[in-house]
């Protein structure tokens, strides 16, 4: 059917033959419409299940695996390099109806051994609640994660991104998440060392947003809310722990509900015993309508 749409000779993107711009093959994914005995490649004859699709994957070649639509339990593994996952969905923050990665009660999404350069966009990630949404089980490097919903409505979780295993994600970057009132951990909870967390909603995150006791990370710009009285423990939005260092922690928005600023902190530092032997920088963040002073310390 491609023949109608001009010489393949002239096309950047030829989805007839499963190359992408990236020089690797394409792959479709769709629950419905899908089988797992299909060829994969032609958007009309997909994949059923994500497993099916990442077989057919080869580590380092830069593949694409682009999900129509997918409501099945089913873990996604990334057990290779320069792997790309993306939904396909109309851009909504939750879109678990059509678009969902349901690891039921195991890891929805596990960063696995060899993992590196991986990409994962356009989900809604969660479970029954038994465990995280998104867990680096083996240590990840290159890693971005961006335009998913974890943790939200249908889907709960412990933590929405979680580390097992050390070293968790290394240079990675995370942007543009949404992490929901059914994380019943921490938004965010993972080793982490040169990397990048901006844009994300925190909304209703049980223990608290970001708990981390990392190194050289920008943390900035990003949205925090719990319901008064949720979190009375100081660092509720972001916790930097006593191994931290280099960090930066910019333009960030805390509230609670009720236009007065909570009782706790939302932000904390155990890198120092004084504001001023604190080892990482915070400027311009806010504590509901007020700017933010100095973080607390122990």
């Amino acid at each position: 059917m491609y023949d109608l749409y001009g010489n393949h000779t002239l096309m950047a993107y030829d989805a007839s033959r499963g190359v992408n711009p990236a020089g690797g093959k394409t792959y479709y994914v769709n629950d419905v419409t899908g089988n797992d005995n299909n060829v994969g490649s032609d958007p009309e004859f997909p994949f059923e299940t994500l497993a099916a699709a990442v077989a057919a994957c080869v580590t380092g070649r830069n593949d694409y695996i682009f999900v129509q639509q997918h409501t099945a339990e089913e873990t996604l593994t990334f057990a290779m390099t320069k792997l790309h996952v993306i939904g396909l969905g109309n851009g909504c923050f939750d879109e678990g109806g059509i678009l969902a990665i349901d690891g039921g009660a195991a890891i929805a999404v596990d960063f696995s051994t060899g993992n590196e350069y991986c990409e994962l966009a356009g989900f809604d990630i969660g479970g029954t609640g038994a465990t995280h949404g998104i867990d680096a089980t083996q240590q990840s490097m290159f890693a971005h994660i961006h335009h998913c919903t974890i943790g939200n409505a249908w889907l709960p979780v412990v933590d929405g991104i979680h580390s097992t295993a050390p070293g968790g994600f290394n240079e990675s970057t995370f942007d543009h998440l949404f992490l929901g009132m059914s994380v019943s951990g921490y938004g965010m909870n993972f080793s982490i060392f040169t990397a990048m967390i901006a844009h994300c909603l925190f909304k209703q995150n049980a223990l608290g947003c970001i708990f981390l006791d990392p190194q050289w990370v920008n943390i900035f710009n990003n949205m925090f809310f719990q319901s008064l009285g949720q979190i009375v423990a100081n660092g509720w939005a972001v916790d930097l722990g006593v191994n931290s260092s280099n960090n930066l922690v910019s333009g960030n928005k805390a509230t609670e509900t009720g236009a007065a600023v909570g009782a706790a902190n939302p932000y904390r530092d155990r890198s120092g015993i004084a504001a001023n032997a604190l080892l990482n920088g915070w400027v311009d963040n806010f504590d509901s309508v007020a700017l933010s002073g100095a973080p607390t310390f122990p």
